[in-house]
């Protein structure tokens, strides 16, 4: 990763120069040609718990337009941050489990059987870890959403003195900040060579809680790698366990009929000397989970490709976004893929000099994405972009300030979560040395040429772009 560093930083360097504000040739309806232009503004900026281990990761806004910011604290414990909209802290909260895990052995149990060939697995056990290191390394992952009556859930990985590598976890608060119940998943015993870690979830229409979790053994005489499906009620309630072996999931989303999608690394093992990593999909249905489809998209030119962060449009059209790359993680590229419901894949856009799109939101009515992503190593700003959904186009790079670290504290100082309120601003999460979060305005101005340009609101509706 390091050869490509000075390339790297010329060119963002002349982007961040030239992409402040971006102009974009279309019609009006009525087939007049006119320019629309993007442009931003900080509304507010907050750093928080300023210390080495710290740092902010997802974020999530309620009803009345409420922030939600996930995060850890020096200790590496998980946090929560509540804004108002106006960015004053309401609350903040440390995330304390109970450590008494619920036993899922069964199923792994079950899953080590089907699999059957241990060296096989061990071989994948080993890419999983050496990708995830390469190309996703993060402190403990933890992201929150909020349900239909602004209770806050929030999923990650819980460490005690007894899990060397945690275990995956879920809790749920009111509204202000008093936790309803928690749960801690143990699919594994506590061990170094064991992992159980979760780093996405989503709520659907009855404020069920769809959590994906990845489970690790790495042993050579019994690895085992899968991911589980749950679904959890309002309450607390397990109610289905669906496993998956041979594939990683890191996050899910819903449609408007409460189907589930489910992203991650799939291992394509149809040369078993050299185990390629595809991007994938799986679908399952709103009853008993069962499985209504999968997706595995190899990338011809990366042995190295996954999705982390998947939503859907109000069309029910599913976005996802990611990494592709080398194993030894030179030559990166940003992912975003785009679905429909049946999982034939609509578009694929690669970015070069992104090592990592890190979470997806829609902006202006749908009609544009908003990422969060990782734009170089060691160098790097904080930053954000609005891309056109449809033909994959950058329409604006926000420069949101030098890494706080400055490349000192590893290379998770980015940006990794982003939202959008209802009132079209945008919210971007993420930091190392602290939890910081930023609230955005972005404007969009249109013109017919050699005509005054009139300021549109991000709500507004605007003509379709060419």
């Amino acid at each position: 990763m390091n050869k490509k560093i000075g390339i790297w930083a010329c060119i963002f360097v002349v982007v961040m120069l030239l992409a402040t504000t971006l102009s974009v040739n279309a019609k009006d309806p009525t087939g007049r040609p006119h320019v629309i232009t993007y442009n931003y503004n900080i509304l507010w900026k907050d750093i928080y718990d300023v210390s080495q281990n710290s740092g902010g990761l997802r974020n999530a806004v309620d009803s009345q337009n409420n922030i939600i910011v996930s995060g850890v604290n020096g200790e590496q414990q998980g946090r929560l941050l509540k804004y108002d909209t106006n960015g004053n802290i309401i609350w903040d909260t440390i995330i304390t489990p109970n450590s008494d895990s619920t036993d899922f052995t069964q199923y792994v149990n079950q899953g080590a059987q089907t699999l059957g060939n241990d060296a096989v697995t061990y071989a994948i056990v080993q890419k999983a870890k050496s990708s995830m290191k390469t190309f996703h390394e993060i402190f403990p992952p933890l992201d929150v959403a909020v349900d239909s009556q602004d209770n806050i859930v929030a999923s990650g990985v819980y460490f005690n003195d007894d899990d060397s590598n945690g275990v995956a976890m879920l809790v749920k608060y009111n509204t202000d900040g008093e936790m309803l119940w928690n749960g801690t998943y143990n699919f594994l015993p506590p061990s170094s060579e064991n992992y159980s870690w979760c780093f996405g979830l989503c709520v659907d229409s009855d404020d069920n809680i769809l959590l994906p979790i990845m489970v690790i053994r790495d042993n050579m005489s019994s690895p085992f790698i899968c991911s589980f499906l749950l679904k959890i009620s309002p309450s607390g309630t397990i109610l289905w366990v669906i496993p998956r072996l041979t594939a990683l999931y890191f996050d899910a989303t819903i449609d408007s009929a409460d189907n589930v999608y489910v992203c991650g690394m799939f291992y394509n093992l149809s040369d078993m000397e050299n185990i390629v990593v595809d991007m994938g999909i799986t679908k399952f249905g709103r009853i008993a989970g069962l499985r209504l489809g999968e997706i595995k998209v190899p990338i011809k030119e990366y042995p190295i490709a996954y999705l982390i962060s998947i939503k859907t449009d109000s069309t029910d059209k599913i976005y996802a976004v990611g990494v592709c790359g080398e194993d030894s993680g030179d030559d990166c590229r940003g992912i975003i893929a785009s679905f429909n419901t049946n999982l034939d894949l609509l578009h694929l856009f690669l970015y070069e000099y992104v090592l990592n799109i890190c979470d997806v939101a829609f902006l202006n009515n749908g009609k544009d994405l908003v990422v969060a992503f990782f734009s170089g190593y060691l160098w790097s700003n904080y930053t954000a972009a609005v891309i056109d959904k449809e033909v994959g186009t950058v329409r604006l790079i926000m420069d949101l300030g030098r890494a706080l670290g400055g490349g000192l504290w590893g290379i998770d100082d980015y940006t990794k979560g982003v939202s959008v309120d209802h009132d079209g601003n945008v919210i971007v999460s993420g930091g190392r040395g602290a939890v910081i979060t930023w609230k955005i305005h972005v404007t969009t101005r249109i013109a017919l040429k050699d005509m005054v340009q009139i300021d549109l609101p991000p709500s507004s509706e605007q003509p379709i772009l060419c």
